[in-house]
């Protein structure tokens, strides 16, 4: 896991974290450091994430919530139900971050 190369990763908080490059994944078991093969982010498996062409930051504020982030796009992430929430992906430029689109 040294050279890891990835475009973004996130701390699930269950014991899992999820490491991300291009339209591919690996999850990591945070218990055994065991990381599972190399997988297609798809709806199956992420359904939401397969709209963006790569994640280039992802964030969980064990609020129940994670935020992903691609180019000026972001999407929030139920992460018990492991869905996007309705009405996402959404701009930066909307009123959820402004000031960020200096970012983009």
């Amino acid at each position: 896991m040294k050279n890891l190369k990835k475009d973004a990763a996130i701390n699930w908080g269950i014991g899992l974290a999820y490491f991300f490059k291009g339209k591919e994944f690996i999850e990591l078991n945070l218990n055994t450091n065991k990381p599972s093969s190399v997988k297609k982010i798809n709806k199956k498996n992420w359904p939401g994430l397969e709209s963006f062409k790569k994640i280039d930051a992802a964030e969980n504020f064990d609020l129940g919530l994670a935020y992903f982030f691609s180019g000026n796009q972001f999407l929030v992430y139920d992460v018990k139900k492991m869905r996007t929430l309705a009405g996402y992906p959404r701009s930066i430029k909307d009123e959820d971050f402004s000031g960020f689109d200096i970012f983009v």
